[in-house]
């Protein structure tokens, strides 16, 4: 086993077991995860965070865990499909261009193809995570034909779950990487519930669950 591998297997060793994830899906799950791990080792890191937050949020709300652990931890896969330049210039604010946002803006769309075989749910909530913010994307027109004609009640339940994953993916983000916004440090707790309640507005009633019960600090 080599290193990139025991980081993932310790990182998660315990949500497989609490969630009797199967060992097939244990398998594919870290062969996804080195992929991310191999390109960028912050958004693997990122990936584990949001996949454990989807287990606490799962676990409020009363909801099946699996659905927001596994599109916690691989909604971001589409990223391997970004020049690491651009990843690594993602990570410097001061660097990263207009050119480079819409670039990276179609990692949802990649994340939808790569997944949807063996993962199509977490594909989907993939492909919606970014819709749930005042600078949405990707365009749903952009959507794949199959991804714009899923049955109505099928379409309402990825729109909400979807929306759980949005604001955890949120949270990471503002609470962990440098931020442009604050000089490229890490952002105060203030200032993450700041960006939280701006970037994700239709979803305010849920964040204030989140913080009320511990699940955002």
């Amino acid at each position: 086993m080599n290193k990139l591998e025991k980081l993932i297997s310790n990182e998660l060793r315990n949500s497989f077991y609490t969630l009797k994830i199967e060992p097939k899906n244990q398998e594919n799950i870290i062969n996804y995860l080195k992929r991310i791990g191999t390109k960028d080792i912050n958004i693997l890191k990122h990936s584990f965070r949001v996949g454990k937050l989807g287990i606490k949020i799962s676990n409020l709300l009363d909801i099946n865990p699996n659905k927001l652990f596994y599109s916690g931890l691989l909604h971001d896969i589409g990223k391997t499909k970004i020049d690491k330049n651009i990843i690594k210039r993602s990570n410097k604010y001061k660097t990263f261009t207009k050119e480079d946002m819409q670039i990276m803006k179609m990692h949802p769309l990649y994340s939808y193809e790569i997944l949807k075989n063996e993962y199509n749910y977490s594909a989907l909530l993939s492909l919606w995570h970014h819709e749930h913010q005042k600078d949405e994307y990707p365009p749903k027109e952009n959507f794949p034909i199959e991804a714009q004609n899923l049955p109505i009640y099928k379409q309402k339940e990825i729109e909400e779950i979807s929306k759980f994953l949005s604001v955890a993916d949120c949270y990471d983000a503002a609470k962990n990487r440098n931020n442009g916004r604050f000089w490229n440090r890490k952002s105060t707790s203030q200032e993450v519930e700041r960006i939280m309640f701006e970037e994700r507005e239709h979803s305010e009633k849920l964040i204030e669950n989140l913080y009320r019960n511990g699940i955002f600090k």
